[in-house]
C-alpha cells in the first residue's frame, strides 16, 4: 500500500519521485530511464512478491494479466477511474486478484470510459478543421465554429490534439493482453 500512496504522492510532490517497480519507461515514454528495481534492492521479497502477484482481469473483453508491481506503476491520479482502479489495487493486495471491473489505466480499457464517445466527436471535428475536408459526420459544429479561421498554430495545435486523442484510442489491445 505505501507503493501507492508514494505514487499519488509523487504527482502531487514533483519533489517527492515515485520509484518505478517493473515499468521501465521515463516520463516521455523512452525506455531505459527508470531503471527498475534497484530502489528496492535492499527489499527483493518486496519487489519479487509484488511483480509475482498477478492480476486476472479483461482487456475489451478479452482475458488479460498485468502485475501488481506494472499496476502500481501505470497508476496515474489523472486517469478517469481513478478510484476504481485504487479499489482494484487494494483488493489485489487483500487477495483478491479476479476483479469484478477491468483494471483501467493509460490506454488500458479506453473503451469503458463515459467520456469515450465524446473523445471520438473531438478527434473528428480536429481532424476535419486541420485536414480542411473529410467527413462532417460525427463532429461538434459548436466546437469547429469556435475554431474559426485556421491559421498555422491552430493547425499544429489541432493536428497534435487530434494525434494523441487517436493514438489514445486506436491502440491496439493484444498490446495488453500480455503486459504483465
Amino acid at each position: 500500500m505505501q507503493r501507492i500512496v508514494d505514487k499519488v504522492t509523487s504527482a502531487l510532490d514533483p519533489g517527492r519521485p515515485y520509484h518505478n517497480i517493473a515499468l521501465d519507461l521515463g516520463d516521455y515514454g523512452e525506455p531505459g530511464a527508470n531503471p527498475v528495481g534497484d530502489f528496492y534492492k535492499n527489499n527483493t521479497t518486496f519487489l519479487e512478491q509484488t511483480k509475482a502477484t498477478i492480476i486476472h482481469d479483461t482487456v475489451d473483453g478479452q482475458k488479460a494479466k498485468m502485475s501488481l508491481a506494472m499496476a502500481i506503476d501505470m497508476l496515474e491520479p489523472c486517469n478517469w477511474d481513478f478510484v476504481g482502479a485504487v479499489a482494484t489495487l487494494l483488493r489485489a493486495i487483500g487477495g483478491e486478484l479476479n476483479p469484478q471491473r477491468p483494471y483501467v489505466c493509460h490506454q488500458r480499457n479506453l473503451m469503458l470510459s463515459p467520456l469515450c464517445d465524446r473523445l471520438k466527436i473531438i478527434s473528428n471535428t480536429l481532424g476535419l478543421f486541420w485536414k480542411d475536408k473529410g467527413p462532417a459526420e460525427n463532429i461538434d459544429r459548436d466546437i469547429l465554429a469556435s475554431l474559426e479561421q485556421a491559421t498555422p498554430v491552430k493547425r499544429w495545435l489541432a493536428v497534435s490534439m487530434d494525434k494523441t486523442m487517436r493514438l489514445q484510442l486506436q491502440v491496439s489491445p493484444d498490446f495488453w493482453l500480455q503486459f504483465s
